[in-house]
């Protein structure tokens, strides 16, 4: 298998393109079992710069026009030119491996729109970031100016085990604001993300994402594609951030209820791991019958926890008042061991626990709990 470092990357830039705005290139490789390499390079120009050219005398070969083509909606006519060679341009080109670093600048000095760059591979394409055609044998890139330096690549074979670019998920999740290992025999260059390179700096934080010391980590939840790339390989990996805490329906943290609860659970992203009700392992759709304070510990597979604690108290208050009459001054005391007295009235107003009364005549005492139970007693004090 031949492999190619350097070769002369033939940009077919012709020099009648030099003087008009808005011309269009492409080449395209062949590449065959052997790992060889040939290429054949077009121009692309539009109706109008094609009339502009003859205005100024400059006549193109029409003998090389081979047909019309639309991109991006602009009808373009296309001209095969002469091979030649603008710029040297690192290359690695095997017959199961394309590579190459590519730039849109100098694309506007050359008054030139966009550069395609179409391979043609001797198998199926497995791994790559063009835009894969004909049976996944070929593949595309569009450069334009604004494209920023970035690397090019296209496999055929997948990578061998031991060179194999693994990173630690859970079914695809990791968890937002913790490092992730990346697992590779060869030292890491950077990472790619939308075309922005990454570097190992502990201080980077480029779109959400940080990378330091072969770990990458997630500033926010979402979906993140990214290419890692090592001294001869590269894979990209596309993972989910979940930063957030499952749902908990049927009780909320802190409150107390006087009736049955029926507890509902669910995480959208990484999915349950693990549901506990004082300390035991419960299902979501969990009916609590039983009074008492319990503690909801419900936990994604990515580790983040949702705690909620809340009281089923069914039993109103209790008061030493009784339904009955008093003489002389009475003490009034109430309690509620659950929840606890939210609040205590006496003849609509009011009371602490403890309240003496001696007014003479029919009164009315109310309390309630937390959970919104409600104790009333009709007393008499002569």
């Amino acid at each position: 298998m031949k492999t190619i470092i350097r070769k002369q990357m033939v940009f077919a830039v012709l020099i009648l393109a030099l003087f008009i705005t808005g011309c269009g290139v492409k080449s395209t490789i062949a590449v065959d079992e052997n790992g060889n390499s040939t290429s054949t390079s077009y121009m692309y120009f539009t109706e109008e710069e094609v009339r502009e050219l003859a205005e100024s005398d400059t006549s193109l070969d029409e003998t090389k026009y081979i047909g019309d083509e639309q991109i991006d909606g602009t009808t373009y006519r296309v001209y095969k030119s002469d091979d030649s060679s603008t710029e040297e341009t690192a290359q690695i080109c095997t017959a199961d491996k394309y590579y190459i670093k590519v730039s849109g600048e100098g694309l506007e000095e050359m008054n030139t729109q966009f550069y395609i760059i179409e391979v043609n591979m001797p198998k199926e394409i497995v791994n790559t970031n063009g835009t894969l055609s004909n049976n996944n044998r070929t593949v595309t890139w569009k450069i334009v100016p604004e494209t920023p330096e970035m690397d090019l690549y296209a496999y055929t074979t997948t990578i061998p085990v031991e060179k194999e670019i693994t990173i630690d998920t859970n079914e695809g999740y990791v968890k937002k604001d913790t490092y992730t290992t990346i697992h590779t025999e060869e030292d890491i260059k950077y990472i790619t993300v939308d075309n922005v390179i990454i570097n190992p700096n502990k201080n980077a934080t480029i779109n959400n994402i940080n990378f330091y010391d072969n770990k990458i980590k997630f500033t926010e939840a979402g979906s993140y594609t990214f290419t890692v790339w090592t001294t001869n390989n590269c894979k990209t990996f596309t993972v989910k951030v979940d930063g957030t805490e499952p749902v908990v329906k049927g009780a909320a943290d802190g409150k107390a209820y006087n009736k049955n609860i029926t507890l509902k659970f669910s995480d959208k992203e990484s999915g349950i791991k693990s549901a506990k009700l004082n300390n035991k392992s419960i299902k979501t759709n969990a009916k609590i019958t039983k009074e008492g304070k319990y503690k909801l510990v419900v936990t994604d597979k990515m580790g983040n926890v949702n705690k909620i604690n809340f009281i089923l108290d069914k039993t109103a208050p209790t008061t030493n008042i009784k339904n009955k009459k008093y003489s002389g001054s009475v003490k009034i005391s109430f309690a509620d061991k659950l929840s606890g007295v939210k609040r205590a009235t006496l003849d609509g107003k009011t009371i602490k626990n403890g309240y003496k009364i001696s007014k003479k005549g029919t009164h009315t005492l109310k309390i309630k709990d937390k959970a919104g139970n409600v104790k009333t007693v009709k007393f008499t004090v002569k």
